[in-house]
């Protein structure tokens, strides 16, 4: 994936980092298993300074910033081509009329 832009980073309790953005015009919620997911809309984010669990409650982990940086503005132009909502492709439609009888 393309280089993202400097903004606040935060280690999981799974030791993974995640990004902050603030979301820009366009910007959708999307998922690729393994290598992001871009949250937007109604779907939640686990901030800094939080504790969360493993699901099954046996292992618990703090969020901790791991660069303290201002939350930068993401653009469409931003986001790497995988993360980008698939443009939508308008089909002409042919419409046949028949008159008389």
């Amino acid at each position: 994936m393309e280089e993202l832009p400097p903004t606040l980073q935060v280690s999981t309790r799974s030791e993974e980092t995640h990004l902050y953005f603030l979301r820009g015009d366009g910007i959708e919620s999307k998922d690729i298993p393994g290598v992001a997911e871009l949250r937007t809309g109604d779907r939640y984010v686990v901030g800094p300074g939080s504790y969360a669990s493993n699901g099954s409650g046996d292992e618990w982990g703090k969020y901790t910033v791991e660069e303290p940086r201002e939350i930068a503005k993401h653009t469409l132009d931003d986001l790497p081509p995988e993360l980008r909502p698939k443009k939508e492709t308008k089909e002409k439609k042919s419409v046949t009329s028949t008159v008389g009888g």
